[in-house]
């Protein structure tokens, strides 16, 4: 490389937690795609890219522990002349770190230990991981790059540490959820680091669903003035070569400039939505989706909702009557392990006086019971009841959260994404009118 300048590939991806092999894969053909490009100095991965985040109790497995540590040796020899900084946890005496490493020349050549763990709302890092020490700084050229780890941005101490030690630019390494207004809580408090330290700041954050939580990916870079130059995807997946160049003394500047357009918090909770919904049902690989209409019934588009999702599903949807979140409701009250269903929980929600019921995921196993059948028999909407039964079709509710669901459903996606607004079903209603 030029001294002077730096090029700088960023992979925004959707890796799957607890999926190694398939990460590592994932890793190499973002790798290929940047070099096949052009040759690049730093390509930079996100935050415990190889495990997945989060990982949880999967991170107290030895066996995991052990893969990551074969793929990282393997992935360092692969491409020995490009710095790779990648997300990863490292086991040292009995500490677990979320850590950052920079790969080059066959080996682990800088590993930087995330300080500052969180340990609030969706986040318990303090269970698993111990709090690290210290900068991580390493040098191409004449340039010095300095790694953070997701909270730390959040905190003062990394940055100012980095700045200390006459770093060049941050690299900030992320898997940081969405929810309402977060993009400008970024936004601002990355802002105001570059600004106040006069220092580039690469934030660069994963993107997918997993479990709860949406990742947005809106990987973005600030020059050292706090304005941003580039800003990556939303709810999608993107890798992007950005450059930078040094003039004497002066910081690190941003040759590329994107057309930043204004926040759409509507369209970017309705992508949430849906990105949730798609990854839930591709990474557990084992659901149809099926939207009850009945859920969908105080919205002014419901049918659009249908199409949407259309395409994720193997089985479509399929519209139930109203009068079958009743009849279930008296046979099964609120036991869910009883009548042939197990591991599911079943929601009942009012809104507007109408009571809605809706099991959390659906069913996996037919019904035989001849109780059960024989109130089934004669209705007229047996037949689509059956349906579900006979072809023993897994489900997936997707379901507009709001105020009065149960604190065990505390843990639903839609609820995280729609985290800060106080009339979430209002807002439901309006993302759908304002999509595309």
């Amino acid at each position: 490389m030029n001294s002077s300048h730096l090029s700088l590939g960023i992979v925004q991806e959707n890796p799957i937690v607890g999926d190694i092999k398939g990460n590592l894969n994932l890793a190499k053909n973002a790798i290929e795609r940047i070099l096949s490009e052009e040759k690049v100095d730093v390509i930079l991965f996100t935050e415990m890219f190889l495990t997945g985040y989060p990982p949880e109790d999967l991170i107290l497995r030895d066996d995991l522990l052990f893969a990551v540590e074969e793929a990282l040796e393997g992935l360092s020899k692969i491409y020995p002349d490009t710095y790779i900084v990648m997300g990863y946890p490292r086991k040292i005496g009995q500490n677990i770190f979320n850590s950052a490493g920079v790969l080059h020349n066959n080996e682990v050549v800088l590993e930087y230990h995330k300080q500052e763990l969180p340990n609030y709302e969706v986040f318990d890092e303090k269970r698993y991981f111990s709090p690290g020490k210290g900068p991580g700084i390493f040098k191409i050229g004449d340039l010095k790059l300095a790694l953070t780890v997701c909270e730390d941005i959040w905190h003062t101490k990394a940055v100012r540490q980095a700045s200390r030690r006459g770093a060049d630019l941050i690299l900030n390494l992320n898997a940081s959820p969405f929810h309402l207004n977060k993009l400008k809580e970024r936004k601002e408090l990355i802002s105001s680091h570059s600004k106040k330290y006069k220092l580039p700041i690469v934030y660069i954050n994963q993107v997918g669903g997993q479990d709860e939580l949406v990742f947005d990916g809106t990987s973005m870079i600030m020059d050292k003035n706090g304005q941003q130059q580039v800003q990556l995807k939303k709810f999608d997946s993107e890798s992007r070569i950005i450059k930078f160049k040094k003039s004497g003394e002066n910081a690190l500047d941003i040759l590329d400039s994107d057309n930043i357009q204004e926040e759409n918090e509507l369209d970017d909770v309705y992508k949430a939505l849906v990105l949730g919904a798609k990854d839930y049902i591709e990474k557990n690989g084992k659901f149809d989706f099926v939207i009850c209409r009945q859920t969908l019934e105080d919205l002014s588009h419901p049918e659009f909702v249908v199409n949407k999702l259309q395409t994720i599903s193997n089985a479509g949807w399929i519209g139930v009557p109203s009068k079958h979140f009743e009849m279930m409701k008296g046979i099964y009250g609120n036991n869910p392990n009883t009548r042939g269903l197990h591991h599911h929980r079943w929601i009942y929600v009012s809104k507007n006086g109408k009571w809605y019921g809706l099991p959390k995921m659906g069913w996996t196993d037919s019904i035989s019971d001849s109780s059960l059948q024989m109130k089934l028999d004669g209705s007229p909407w047996a037949h689509e009841l059956s349906f579900y039964w006979e072809k023993k079709i897994d489900v997936f509710w997707l379901l507009p959260y709001c105020d009065n669901l149960p604190d065990d459903y505390g843990d639903d996606f839609v609820k995280e994404c729609l985290k800060g607004t106080t009339d979430p079903w209002d807002l439901w209603i309006n993302i759908l009118n304002n999509s595309d």
